[in-house]
């Protein structure tokens, strides 16, 4: 079977003061859960990470992140994402492919 990719796109724009409105230096990571749900059940076990990119404050161009050690289950997995970053994660599923209605996470 032919693999189909689907791109995630996920922003963490960090934590800001409540009384001044400004972004809050120095924040650390913030762990997420992300669940993918609405694919067939064929696909979403067989859900892979293919790549990692990420563009924050911190980072002159759009880099390839390590994908080592984050796993899907049924679905689901869990990311540490940096403040005011945006990431893309590209998933491949060898899976039967139905185009989906909607994507919830």
């Amino acid at each position: 079977m032919k693999k189909k990719s689907i791109i995630l796109f996920v922003a963490n724009k960090g934590d800001y003061d409540a009384d001044t409105g400004s972004f809050i230096p120095d924040q650390s990571a913030k762990t997420a859960q992300i669940q993918l749900k609405g694919l067939p059940v064929n696909t979403i076990k067989e859900l892979q990470i293919k790549k990692i990119l990420r563009f924050g404050m911190n980072d002159p161009y759009v880099i390839q992140i390590e994908k080592t050690g984050i796993e899907i289950d049924n679905g689901t997995f869990t990311y540490e994402f940096q403040p005011l970053s945006i990431y893309v994660f590209v998933l491949s599923s060898k899976g039967l492919w139905k185009e989906p209605k909607h994507i919830s996470m």
